[in-house]
């Protein structure tokens, strides 16, 4: 969900001379370079869109101020929207930037084991760690209840999801470059609808799976559900997420066969272009590490922590570098590419529409629609949405 979508590779060519040089693939061949696609889709359906949120509420739960639990569920109820938002966004950030990163770094592989799937695996390796740091750190660190937004169990879950975001996107981007890589242009059309199966299982198993282990934040904030159960519900679906991950990424591993990298197959102005695009991605990184250390020097000399709207501001400032610098970075200029500028512009205003809602869901689920259980409830909201769309698209 949360992974950008292309990578250097894909947008770069594959390095092969032409599409007609690939052998054609066999049914088979086409599946196992499409189940990690299935594998991306679950995992961001479960973790962005069912995981992060129950959990922020849970974790503010320990941080609200004391008092009754009704004034304590109210408390939460009014910061979940804003505390969601100050964990997801630093990860997106990061994803930003190591998509393409490691997008072209692929491209430049050498090795037996292909330019792409190295990635994928060690990519993902690190990823289900990251997982594991979103399941279990934060619950080890007991409430304050002094109703800090981003206390140390939300912080520990934001800095979980940012590893999560980088390598799941260095993975992610160089399995995007397969396609293109190994697939002849007369099988495309084939691949792409596989892909398109497999974004549809990976969306609705990925919506279903963690609902299965019993975790209710509606219950747990009415004293209906114990932490210790919440807890436990929390690590399973953690643990479920992980398993089909790193299971894909090893099927991915094992069954695709691809041609090693060779100098050869880069163009000395593809090395000029790449060397100004990494140096570029390096630079915005700087930039972005500079001001979150000036950040957190300041509140640390002064004793004055940064207030709820001054971490959003500190936030988007740190999206709009980010922006900038990967627009730098692959030379993004509207003037003299007008079409392409417009597609950029046009896809960023539909997938704000999409996250605008995607990323509350669970909340409104909560708080508006009033769902004695606001998993379950936007489950089935996922799939009647995924299924429509699908319908949709066919027509």
């Amino acid at each position: 969900m949360s992974s950008v979508e292309t990578s250097a590779g894909a947008l770069g060519g594959s390095g092969h001379s032409g599409a007609s040089a690939l052998p054609k693939r066999s049914l088979g061949g086409l599946i196992a370079i499409s189940i990690f696609w299935f594998a991306l889709n679950f995992h961001w359906a479960a973790v962005g869109v069912i995981l992060v949120p129950s959990q922020v509420i849970g974790l503010l739960l320990r941080e609200a101020p004391a008092g009754s639990l009704a004034s304590q569920a109210t408390w939460v109820n009014d910061h979940a929207g804003l505390a969601q938002a100050i964990v997801v966004a630093p990860g997106l950030i990061v994803a930003l930037l190591s998509n393409p990163f490691f997008g072209l770094l692929s491209d430049r592989t050498p090795g037996r084991f292909g330019r792409r799937r190295p990635y994928v695996f060690f990519g993902t390796l690190v990823n289900v760690v990251g997982l594991g740091m979103m399941a279990l750190l934060p619950a080890l660190l007991v409430g304050s209840h002094d109703g800090n937004v981003l206390g140390a169990g939300l912080f520990l879950l934001m800095a979980g999801l940012m590893v999560v975001q980088f390598s799941n996107n260095s993975a992610a981007a160089p399995f995007h470059a397969l396609l293109p890589d190994l697939v002849p242009q007369e099988q495309r059309g084939k691949a792409s609808g596989i892909m398109g199966l497999a974004y549809w299982f990976g969306t609705i198993s990925g919506a279903i799976v963690p609902t299965l282990f019993g975790f209710n934040s509606t219950a747990l904030l009415a004293g209906n559900q114990d932490a210790a159960t919440y807890q436990q519900g929390i690590v399973l679906a953690y643990a479920s997420t992980a398993g089909v991950i790193l299971l894909m990424a090893i099927l991915t591993f094992v069954f695709v066969r691809e041609m090693p990298w060779q100098p050869s197959m880069v163009s000395k102005v593809e090395r000029a272009a790449q060397r100004h695009t990494m140096r570029d991605l390096g630079l915005t990184l700087l930039t972005l590490v500079a001001i979150v250390g000036g950040v957190y020097l300041f509140a640390r000399t002064t004793g004055q922590p940064l207030s709820e709207d001054g971490l959003s501001y500190v936030q988007l400032i740190g999206v709009a570098i980010a922006s900038v610098g990967a627009a730098f970075a692959f030379d993004f200029r509207p003037r003299r590419n007008p079409d392409f500028t417009w597609v950029v512009l046009t896809r960023m205003l539909v997938m704000m529409g999409v996250y605008l809602v995607q990323n509350f869901l669970l909340l409104y689920m909560q708080n508006v629609a009033h769902a004695p259980s606001p998993q379950s409830a936007t489950t089935t909201f996922i799939i009647l949405l995924t299924v429509s769309a699908t319908l949709s698209t066919l027509f």
